[in-house]
Formats: C-alpha cells, structure tokens, sequence
C-alpha cells in the first residue's frame, strides 16, 4: 500500500492524516447517484479533515488503461474465481459468465472458491489520467482509487499516480 494512503477499519485518508471524528456513511449505488452502472457502489467515508473519499485531488503520475474491455457484473452473477494478484493483495482475476475478465476486490466475491457470486454491482473499468487533471476518489480497494474525473467519467487507477 502507497504511503500515502492510510486504510483502517472505518477510515481512509489520501493523505497520512490523523482522521479524528471518522464516521462512516452508507455504501450508495452509484446508479442511484448519476444513472451510470459502471463504477459500481460508491463506498463513502468521511474523515474529520475530509482527507479521504468524497475529496477532490490532483493527479501526479499518469495512467493508461491497461484493460479495454473489463469485467462488468451485477450483484448475484456468477464468477469463476482466479489467481490473486501478487502486487496489490487482495484481488483476484474474475472471469463473469459472458467471458469477460478483471481484477475483483476479494470483498466482493462470496468466496475464493473457484466459483462464486459477486455481492455488489462492481466494474473493473479503468479511468486514463494525466498529471494536474483533478479527479474525486470515491472508494479505495487495495491500493487502487476509484475515481470520477471533472468530465464524470469513472474509473480505477493505481493510488500511487495521486
């Protein structure tokens, strides 16, 4: 995990912050919020210094989607459940029924079995960024942000690159 990330039962900061007075807020579908399907569920949570998820930040390093096709499934779908991924645990490679295929929070997935239900809307899609452009973080998974660019297009990125 980047050094500039703190994750603990309850709390998140992008940045190494003390996070007194962390509450967390319900987990909202996102298409409840936009329409959209693809970023699944926004996992909010709120730190005293609104350090966390729900801020808007500046991205560093850029990124360049690695997988133009990801897995998209919604909760209750079939998986056939994979290898973990060596540098960021707590992933897995998932394999939804129509064949597409992509790194699944372990969270997500009923079981490590080699078959399993995945228990959230959940989408793999990564979001291309470059350095300055200015993105909202709306949940974090091992290493990785979920984010949601100025132009509301959401997607993964290594938390490294804020």
């Amino acid at each position: 995990m980047s050094n500039r990330m703190q994750s603990e039962r309850g709390r998140f900061s992008v940045h190494n912050s003390r996070a007194a007075g962390t509450r967390r807020l319900p987990i909202i579908p996102n298409s409840l919020i936009d329409g959209s399907p693809y970023c699944g569920y926004v996992n909010l949570f709120y730190d005293g210094d609104m350090n966390g998820i729900g801020r808007r930040v500046q991205v560093r390093l850029p990124y360049n989607v690695q997988y133009a096709s990801p897995i998209v499934v919604q909760a209750g779908e079939n998986l056939t459940v994979g290898r973990a991924d060596d540098d960021f645990p707590g992933w897995r490679w998932c394999t939804a029924v129509d064949g597409r295929q992509g790194w699944v929070p372990l969270e997500f997935l009923s079981s490590e079995e080699p078959q399993a239900t995945i228990l959230n809307d959940y989408s793999a899609r990564e979001l291309q960024v470059i350095p300055g452009e200015e993105v909202t973080v709306e949940d974090a998974r091992h290493g990785w942000l979920l984010v949601r660019n100025m132009s509301g297009d959401c997607g993964w990125i290594p938390a490294d690159r804020l």
